[in-house]
């Protein structure tokens, strides 16, 4: 006569543990995307009143100007190469979890998708914030 009950109940807490991981790992991914969102956020707006303060000339030197420009050029290509960075490390953390339990793919791909959006829309505010 054998039990199975504890063989079932160490399986079902390492599925628990598992999928807890994937959730764990997705809501890294999304902190991630929501921080580089406002990074890139806050390049353009940067951006946008340096160009505003052309017109109005808000700023007496053109020292300044030159400093905000320089540090919203930074803040857009650091924070897309962070992200792309980023993405690459939570697609392979998915593909080791999804090895290790034998599953499906571990990856959330509606999450990886809004994490490739924002990653292009920092490729796109980094050549805007250059031209400009």
């Amino acid at each position: 006569m054998t039990v199975h009950s504890e063989p079932t109940k160490r399986d079902a807490t390492t599925a628990l543990a598992q999928h807890r991981t994937e959730l764990a790992l997705e809501r890294t991914l999304l902190a991630w995307v929501r921080t580089a969102f406002a990074f890139i956020s806050a390049a353009v707006a940067i951006n946008r009143a340096l160009i505003a303060d052309a017109t109005s000339r808000l700023f007496e030197d053109d020292t300044w100007a030159s400093t905000l420009k320089w540090v919203s050029i930074l803040m857009c290509i650091a924070t897309t190469t962070l992200l792309a960075t980023v993405i690459v490390q939570y697609f392979f953390q998915a593909r080791r979890i999804a090895q290790t339990t034998g599953d499906r793919a571990a990856a959330s791909w509606p999450s990886l998708m809004a994490a490739i959006l924002v990653l292009l829309l920092g490729i796109v505010a980094s050549a805007l914030v250059i031209a400009a």
